[in-house]
């Protein structure tokens, strides 16, 4: 079945699909950050858990059924991917700081009159 979705109720999931990818991944920000732990599978094809601290890896094996989750999954990897093209490094905070962006511009529309 498929599912359409417009205007703030859109938005709305978006901003906290990002929310969710941005607080996996930004916790393995610094040398503070925790370690993430997943399934890979091995040479054999066999699941094995993997450590992390790396915001790339992390972001590159999560995986959303929510279309809505997935779109904007891609779409942080894409952004995620030319922040490393262009400077070296930088996935996890690209990811974080436009997480903090949509959440205050969510929170500065709800807060609006509306018309």
């Amino acid at each position: 079945m498929k599912q359409l979705v417009v205007g703030k109720q859109a938005r709305d999931m978006a901003v906290d699909a990002l929310c969710e990818i941005a607080e996996a991944v930004g916790s393995t920000l610094g040398p503070a950050g925790l370690p993430v732990i997943f399934d890979k599978p091995n040479q054999m094809g066999e699941m094995q858990p993997t450590v992390t601290k790396d915001g790339v890896t992390t972001i590159s094996w999560m995986q959303f059924t929510d279309p809505i989750k997935h779109a904007v999954h891609y779409f942080a990897k894409q952004a995620a991917n030319h922040s490393v093209l262009e400077s070296g490094d930088g996935t996890t905070s690209t990811l974080v700081l436009s997480s903090a962006v949509a959440k205050a511009i969510k929170e500065k529309n709800a807060s609006a009159p509306q018309a």
